[in-house]
């Protein structure tokens, strides 16, 4: 939750995405591509593949997040699911 920019953080969700949390089991997280993103930038795009089983089913999240630096901190800002 903290990681959302608080601008879009899912705070009415927060049981729902808790229950989907513990309900998979997590198998992997490739990086797939990332721009910008250092330190001494403010913004920066990371595309990423989950992978995750869910009701004895693999399954995979292929995102590209875009993420901004405010004081310091790295905030999730939004995503194009692929």
């Amino acid at each position: 939750m903290k990681s959302h920019h608080p601008k879009n953080r899912p705070i009415n969700d927060k049981k729902e995405i808790l229950r989907w949390a513990k309900s998979v089991q997590w198998m992997g997280l490739e990086i797939i591509k990332t721009k910008d993103g250092l330190d001494m930038d403010n913004e920066g795009w990371v595309e990423f593949r989950a992978v995750f089983i869910e009701n004895s089913l693999p399954q995979q999240i292929h995102e590209y997040s875009y993420f901004v630096k405010e004081n310091g901190t790295w905030y999730y800002l939004s995503g194009e699911h692929k």
